[in-house]
């Protein structure tokens, strides 16, 4: 009796573990599911949305990112990086003001997020705030020089780099002349 028990216990086991296998075949179907469940939960809209964004799916992750950051108890440890990954959303989508909005709030709350601070530099220099664009990139690059080679080529920072008053600053910061 108790072998039959087990070989049916092991077949209910086999079956369900094999209904579940689609939900764990990437981080988009195993968020998707969680949120199927619980559809406002800030740390599955936060997966979420960086599982969208890994796969190039824009408008939802800003979607999900934005049920994070909406979600969001203030007092939690995630709200700044789900602030920060909204920010980067808005930013690739050209919603500068928006942008600078998430990413402020979230290096307010860490200002050791250098993506996010970044991200703000560029913000900034897309709206034509060069001086705060500079200042940020400053900060970030001597802290963080591995991002001078990044801001050498990223196109989000052309205004500054092209700009008389920054040009010069700005090769000097990414030579490492200007920390």
């Amino acid at each position: 009796m108790l072998y039959v028990v087990l070989v049916l216990w092991f077949v209910f086991l086999g079956l369900s573990t094999r209904k579940q296998i689609g939900v764990w075949r990437d981080d988009l179907s195993l968020w998707s599911a969680v949120l199927s469940h619980f559809p406002n939960d800030p740390l599955a809209n936060y997966n979420a949305a960086m599982a969208q964004l890994k796969t190039g799916h824009l408008a939802e992750a800003r979607a999900a990112a934005e049920r994070a950051v909406n979600h969001s108890d203030p007092r939690t440890p995630q709200l700044p990086m789900a602030r920060a990954t909204l920010g980067a959303i808005y930013l690739k989508s050209r919603a500068y003001d928006m942008a600078v909005e998430q990413l402020q709030q979230a290096v307010k709350a860490d200002g050791t997020l250098w993506a996010a601070r970044y991200n703000l530099a560029c913000s900034y220099a897309r709206l034509g705030r060069l001086a705060e664009a500079y200042d940020e990139l400053h900060a970030v690059i001597t802290a963080q020089p591995e991002y001078a080679t990044l801001a050498a080529r990223d196109g989000e920072l052309e205004s500054l780099r092209d700009n008389p008053a920054y040009g010069a600053r700005f090769l000097a910061l990414i030579r490492g002349e200007g920390r």
